[in-house]
């Protein structure tokens, strides 16, 4: 994965997607310090961990769940180190099967 150095309170060069210039430019209006790291797409946690790394910051995962039926979702954020056990998840919200979510569904 390639990972630019940290960048303190700077954004990116260039033209940004409207949602994370306005976030961006939240962070400067508000007047909150904030590191950053351009990369690479990353699609599992170990390169997650890489980001995480640089940044001396833990990662979390976001899982988009739904259940057997599909009308009902879940975004579910937790720890990345811990591991995600279907059957707990589906005991405690009352479903009886989850799977991922797809991206069109997202």
């Amino acid at each position: 994965m390639t990972l630019s150095p940290v960048y303190r309170n700077t954004r990116p060069a260039g033209e940004l997607p409207a949602q994370e210039a306005a976030a961006f430019g939240l962070l400067e209006r508000l007047g909150i310090d904030y590191d950053r790291v351009s990369h690479d797409a990353a699609f599992n946690m170990e390169l997650c961990a890489e980001v995480g790394r640089a940044l001396n910051v833990s990662v979390c995962k976001n899982l988009f769940l739904c259940n057997r039926q599909q009308p009902d979702f879940y975004l579910l954020m937790m720890p990345g180190d811990k591991p995600f056990k279907t059957k707990e998840l589906s005991a405690q919200i009352n479903s009886s099967r989850l799977s991922f979510g797809s991206a069109e569904e997202m």
